[in-house]
């Protein structure tokens, strides 16, 4: 059996001064490898009206759409990922096809 340690953190988030989010993150630590995974992002998710994401090699629309899930279930809507795909395909024109992303294009995320 491995040995694992697990810490709950919870953290604020500052850029420019001005604070952006609370973070809850859990950090793990296994086989020499520290691991964080960010649990929840409060403030920020619910605050923000639109974020730009600049899509990276290997990305898809699906996976992307799972990263900002949370972003529109701030307001307390529960959409699922082909809902989330298609207000991200709605407010990107350029997204003729969803299997068809390209690298470097910047997308609007909505709600």
């Amino acid at each position: 059996m491995k040995n694992i340690i697990s810490i709950l953190l919870l953290m604020s988030v500052l850029t420019y001064g001005e604070e952006l989010s609370q973070l809850k993150a859990k950090v793990e630590i296994k086989d020499n490898k520290i691991e964080i995974k960010i649990l929840e992002n409060s403030r920020y998710q619910r605050e923000r009206k639109e974020i730009r994401h600049k899509i990276e090699k290997g990305e898809t629309l699906a996976g992307i759409a799972k990263k900002y899930s949370s972003f529109f279930r701030a307001d307390g809507e529960n959409k699922d990922i082909h809902e989330i795909i298609k207000i991200i395909q709605k407010n990107n024109k350029n997204i003729q096809n969803i299997n068809l992303i390209y690298v470097g294009d910047i997308l609007m995320i909505r709600k």
